[in-house]
């Protein structure tokens, strides 16, 4: 976005729109394009970050880390949040409640590791190209391919890759009649 020209691109076009930037898009301080590859893009103003699926989560992404406004405080101790489920979640932390329990693991490692991913909402792994973060770092390497292009998953019978393995099986099964 340039001032109040936006570029969009369809599929090798560009149009340009000096409108009113509202009545154009929900919100004129992000971003909206369509890639080459038809797929669309929502950024945040303000950093790198990027979604493909929806212009709520940008909206999400914006309040949470480019603002300071923490309207939910913690009646146990000063601290304040941006949402309400982030401090039910912290102030667990002065009452001991646990509300998870898993049982379908049967390591005391895999337990620690699914609770800490599943039901703290940490996510450890971070791209080092977006900033965007997740809970496992396979699915940080499923999502560093689709900045790389890197496509490890090749089908044997007519040689196309593919960035993750179920697309490769929905090829086969499309396209060589599940062979």
């Amino acid at each position: 976005m340039y001032g109040n020209i936006i570029i969009v691109k369809f599929i090798g076009q560009e149009k340009k729109w000096t409108e009113n930037l509202e009545d154009i898009f929900p919100s004129s301080e992000i971003r909206q394009y369509d890639t080459l590859e038809g797929v669309r893009l929502y950024c945040c103003p303000h950093c790198s970050y990027e979604s493909r699926t929806s212009l709520a989560n940008v909206q999400r992404h914006v309040k949470y880390k480019h603002t300071k406004e923490k309207n939910f405080c913690c009646s146990f101790c000063p601290k304040r949040f941006v949402d309400k489920i982030s401090m039910e979640r912290h102030k667990r932390i002065h009452t001991g409640e646990k509300p998870f329990q898993c049982h379908s693991h049967n390591s005391f490692g895999a337990v620690k590791r699914h609770i800490k991913y599943k039901h703290t909402g940490e996510k450890p792994f971070t791209c080092s190209i977006c900033q965007m973060n997740f809970t496992e770092k396979c699915k940080l390497n499923q999502h560093t391919r689709t900045h790389t292009g890197e496509k490890p998953f090749q089908c044997d019978i007519c040689l196309k890759g593919f960035g993750q393995s179920f697309q490769l099986k929905v090829h086969m099964y499309n396209h060589h009649e599940g062979k």
